[in-house]
């Protein structure tokens, strides 16, 4: 396993929107477009706010590292039913809006993994889990 040191970027965020809730589909004058999902627009603009404290001035312009813990709420029986491959997309799109990166084809080494099952609801960022997640330059 690597050892890129210290991460650029060490926190918790609220549990990302499903892939498969990221977009709807509208019509208009004939044209069907995929747009943000109200659900996923709420999600984006509330875990930009955790990533605020970190005031990040510029983006990272070489390759990146990105290993995260997805943590779900054992209320919702997670184990069995949530798919953690759901909630990588959101994830890493975030980081680039919020300028931590340009672009996320920087990413060279991305690890998710199912965190420990949350068990105390007042560590349970939103209600349904958390996403625990490192960062760093690959140098």
């Amino acid at each position: 396993m690597a050892d890129y040191g210290k991460p650029e970027l060490e926190c918790c965020l609220p549990m990302p929107t499903s892939v498969n809730k990221m977009y709807s589909t509208v019509r208009n004058h004939g044209r069907t477009r995929r747009i943000k999902s109200p659900d996923y627009r709420e999600w984006q603009s509330r875990a930009l706010s955790y990533l605020v404290p970190y005031g990040w001035k510029e983006p990272i312009r070489g390759d990146v590292a990105l290993w995260c813990f997805v943590c779900f709420n054992d209320l919702r029986d997670s184990r069995q039913t949530m798919d953690i491959q759901n909630r990588i997309k959101a994830t890493c799109d975030l980081l680039e809006v919020a300028g931590f990166y340009k672009n996320d084809k920087q990413i060279v080494d991305i690890r998710f993994q199912k965190g420990p099952t949350v068990t105390d609801i007042e560590h349970v960022l939103g209600g349904e889990g958390y996403i625990s997640l490192r960062l760093w330059e690959v140098k």
